[in-house]
């Protein structure tokens, strides 16, 4: 899911299953490793033990320490498997609670999308209107410092972002002049395309625009505008060849 969850019931799946790994996972194989080392010794250790009691012939003969290894060995793994299973489990829920809700939670987070587009658009409105203020202060500015020697002209501030300097523009790599009602109005295009984006990803596209849909759509990408030039190319030699044996027939 997205990093914002908008919703508790699938924020309560999310929550679940790091729960689930934690409460057994780390602890648990922390004693495998511990439970593996003490295996690989344990074979020699009690042979060893079983010589020893075989030349003192005192006390009851030694127990072998592998089998009760072996078996709590098992047994932890049982445990890890039950927590990936537990795991698996809360995916799976997860995947049914959406697929059973999805139009329901689709309408719900399209709407929170319409809404948050008309505050970035009454945000957009605002800064333009801002910046307009900021222009005309300016230049209400310059004409008390020039006054009364101020033409109409002295007050005109030049109609482009950052006044198309150089020292400006440059460092967010922008070469060209850009007026500032382009540039609200592209905030404003920006907005209504967010609410309708699509991923680049092929599945996304395949998904939400259908399949011919959205092949159009990624020829248009440079991924799709690169697998096009590489079909021409080959189209091209496939001609070549044909054309050379088509001369060598003929002669």
């Amino acid at each position: 899911m997205p990093p914002r969850n908008r919703w508790p019931e699938l924020a309560r799946f999310d929550e679940r299953a790091p729960r689930v790994r934690r409460a057994g996972r780390a602890a648990r194989r922390g004693e495998l490793r511990k439970l593996d080392e003490e295996l690989h010794l344990a074979e020699t250790r009690d042979a060893e033990a079983h010589a020893q009691w075989l030349l003192e012939q005192r006390g009851e003969k030694p127990e072998p320490r592998k089998p009760k290894l072996q078996e709590e060995g098992e047994r932890l793994l049982r445990e890890i498997a039950a927590v990936h299973a537990a795991t698996a489990k809360v995916l799976r829920d997860k995947e049914s609670f959406v697929q059973v809700h999805r139009d329901r939670l689709v309408r719900d987070v399209d709407k929170a999308a319409a809404d948050a587009k008309e505050r970035c658009e009454r945000a957009i409105a605002e800064a333009e209107q801002a910046r307009q203020a900021v222009v005309e202060l300016r230049s209400t500015s310059i004409c008390a410092q020039l006054f009364p020697e101020a033409r109409e002209s002295d007050l005109v501030l030049r109609d482009s972002i950052a006044g198309g300097e150089r020292k400006w523009l440059a460092p967010l790599g922008v070469t060209q002049e850009v007026k500032p009602a382009n540039t609200f109005n592209l905030l404003r295009e920006d907005a209504a395309w967010l609410v309708e984006a699509i991923p680049d990803s092929q599945t996304a596209r395949d998904k939400l625009l259908g399949p011919k849909e959205a092949k159009a759509v990624w020829e248009q990408t440079e991924e799709g505008q690169a697998w096009k030039q590489e079909q021409a190319r080959q189209k091209r030699e496939r001609i070549a060849r044909v054309s050379r044996w088509g001369t060598r027939w003929g002669d």
